[in-house]
């Protein structure tokens, strides 16, 4: 990833795995290793639905005594059980990490939140996301990624959206590379996003081929890079790698070494 040179590198927050420990494998480990042992400009994804105020400061505490110094606020997954509520003084929503973490910690750490370009699937219309996002800026926010997509033009009218809603903090697009027919389709599915029809037909008649389908992806994610940066809207591109990320050096050499 280095080789690369990033501005920074995502490390993601996995609730199930006690992220915040000190077991080599935990999300704040690995970023903490990426930052001080790797050099790597480290963003650190973190979750706080179904956990107290207590909890999500001790762990914020921990990230600033690594030295970690951008955030990525999620509300993160809810619960799937049933008759199951939030945590007594805990968080719900992003917005409420936000707010804690500029309370808490003023300006020591970037945050960054993210969004869904077509809107988030959970909420109950485009207008009311927009809203919803403008709330996590208006809090604190200094950064938005966005969620993956697959046309340029989904972004920038997400982007115009946005200006007009008075959100003035940059915004990355999330460039996801296609790298297998079956891992899009779970992708897709996990994060409840459709797949444009013409994109479905080009694939299946290759879906049984890894090459053709990973040469197809970064073509694909080529492309739109380009259209997004010859836009005169977008400075940077965000890559979803899943850890793969070779996919994603032949995107940034393809598009120029812009990224």
């Amino acid at each position: 990833m280095f080789s690369g040179g990033p501005l920074f590198c995502d490390v993601t927050w996995h609730p199930a795995g006690n992220p915040g420990g000190d077991q080599g494998t935990s999300s704040m480990a690995i970023a903490s290793a990426a930052l001080n042992y790797c050099g790597l400009e480290t963003m650190l994804h973190m979750t706080c639905v179904g956990q107290s105020r207590e909890l999500v400061i001790s762990h914020l505490q921990k990230a600033k005594q690594a030295g970690i110094q951008n955030i990525l606020a999620l509300r993160g997954d809810i619960p799937n059980t049933e008759g199951w509520c939030s945590e007594k003084n805990g968080l719900s929503y992003a917005v409420d990490l936000v707010r804690l973490i500029k309370q808490e910690f003023g300006d020591y750490f970037t945050i960054c939140v993210a969004a869904y370009p077509t809107g988030h699937p959970d909420c109950t219309s485009y207008e009311d996301d927009l809203t919803y996002l403008k709330e996590k800026v208006d809090a604190g926010a200094d950064l938005v990624i966005t969620q993956l997509f697959f046309e340029a033009r989904t972004f920038l009218q997400f982007l115009r959206d946005c200006r007009d809603m008075g959100i003035t903090v940059p915004i990355l697009p999330g460039i996801f590379p296609i790298q297998s027919y079956q891992s899009l389709r779970q992708l897709t599915k996990l994060s409840k996003l459709e797949i444009p029809n013409s994109i479905i037909s080009e694939l299946h008649s290759i879906k049984d081929n890894d090459e053709a389908v990973r040469k197809y992806g970064v073509d694909l994610a080529v492309k739109m890079c380009r259209e997004l940066l010859d836009s005169g809207q977008v400075y940077g591109l965000h890559f979803y790698t899943l850890n793969r990320e070779v996919a994603t050096h032949g995107d940034s050499k393809a598009a120029g070494n812009v990224v």
